[in-house]
């Protein structure tokens, strides 16, 4: 009888969203946020290695009209290098003074970009989602979008991923029978990233955290978030 025995694959810890480079990092690979008026500086980014880019203009970090257009051009000339992987961070938030209608007109600028360039989008949303919802259905893009940092139902998560837009978990679920953590133990392995934000915890620790959530080995969850990043961002390693 001829046994065949299936070889093991390591993999790497995926982090979807940091704004922390984790170039020394052998089992880990990273996107790093990097914020519009900062992208000037990518060139000296992109030596890192296991880590890969996002860059958006946040609806924090809005200036005047002249600055924003500055902004957005920058973001488009570094969309087209090959190790961004998504727009953004960029999107809708409430607990900002920028009014609502000003927020949108950035937003979807953005996503106009990831449009053309056929990249992702990292959603920045604060009590926001049934306007990031109606945007989606709105413009019809053919690009995914993800929202980080994920705060919100099971029936919301739902809604996002009917209509084409993941979620990513974070330090959120830290908080026990949240409706974070309900969202989580919900959804599908195939629906979901994982990531540190701009908290001081490191990603190993966070997939242990889901891996206990959602009753999975810690194996098992690293493949299917290497699977989901394939999926979302055509990268293997």
């Amino acid at each position: 009888m001829i046994h065949c025995y299936m070889p093991f694959v390591k993999h790497k810890y995926i982090d979807f969203h940091t704004h922390k480079i984790c170039q020394d990092h052998h089992n880990r690979v990273c996107i790093h946020n990097v914020f519009a008026h900062d992208a000037s500086s990518f060139d000296k980014w992109e030596l890192f290695k296991n880590t890969f880019f996002s860059v958006g203009l946040h609806p924090w970090h809005h200036g005047t009209v002249q600055e924003n257009d500055t902004c957005l051009d920058q973001v488009s000339l570094v969309a087209c290098y090959q190790k961004v992987l998504a727009i953004g961070e960029c999107g809708l938030d409430k607990f900002t003074d920028l009014p609502m209608n000003k927020q949108r007109s950035l937003f979807v600028k953005q996503i106009e970009i990831s449009e053309n360039v056929s990249k992702p989008v990292v959603v920045h949303c604060v009590k926001a989602y049934d306007e990031i919802l109606h945007l989606r259905k709105e413009i019809k893009p053919a690009q995914p979008w993800i929202i980080h940092g994920f705060n919100s139902t099971v029936q919301m998560a739902e809604q996002l991923a009917e209509h084409g837009c993941l979620v990513s978990f974070g330090h959120q679920i830290l908080h026990e029978n949240s409706k974070t953590v309900a969202a989580l133990q919900k959804l599908p392995l195939s629906d979901f990233l994982i990531e540190t934000d701009d908290e001081d915890m490191q990603i190993d620790d966070i997939y242990q955290v889901v891996s206990g959530l959602k009753d999975v080995s810690l194996v098992v969850l690293q493949k299917h978030m290497n699977d989901n990043f394939i999926k979302i961002f055509g990268k293997s390693f």
